[in-house]
């Protein structure tokens, strides 16, 4: 999986997610102007220092790579699962992401690490080749889907080696 540029994580926020263009500090927290809401939009850029791997306290150089405001999966590198350093409640998150042909990943949420694997703890938003691979056959699997509970809406299509958008709110 390959991860682009910028994900916008948004605290108590209704409106929708800024298109920024350039990066900026990760602390880059500002608060949004709206009468009576306690909101916060977190810009989360996609460099090394803000994840880490799932249950362990540094960063998965053997298994992930930075190049050009993207991180990327290696593919002859262990398996493991990302998780951000800061956590959230509630949110919205946007994201840019690419599959090789037949790829399969996930994007997990609301994960504790009190489990063996991440996908025990959190739901997933399924990523994947649904052409190329088996689970785009099920709905409930396919790209889009909440893994496994529900199919997404409408015909949702996923190209492999083109950068999809995601939205998990």
């Amino acid at each position: 999986a390959t991860l682009k540029c910028v994900s916008t994580c948004r605290r108590y926020a209704a409106r929708p997610a800024p298109s920024p263009t350039r990066r900026a500090p990760l602390e880059r927290v500002r608060p949004l102007l709206e009468p009576g809401k306690r909101s916060f939009v977190l810009e989360v850029f996609l460099d090394c220092s803000a994840w880490r791997g799932y249950r362990l306290a540094q960063f998965p150089a053997e298994s992930w790579r930075e190049e050009a405001e993207t991180l990327h999966a290696l593919a002859d590198g262990p398996a493991v699962s990302l998780i951000s350093r800061q956590c959230f409640g509630d949110f919205d998150l946007s994201f840019e992401w690419r599959l090789p042909v037949g790829g399969n990943s996930g994007l997990l949420y609301k994960v504790t690490e009190d489990r063996e694997a991440s996908w025990q703890s959190g739901p997933e938003m399924q990523l994947l080749d649904n052409g190329a691979h088996p689970d785009g056959r099920v709905p409930e699997t396919s790209c889009g889907a909440l893994y496994g509970l529900y199919a997404p809406q409408g015909n949702v299509l996923c190209p492999a080696g083109l950068f999809n958008i995601g939205r998990v709110s």
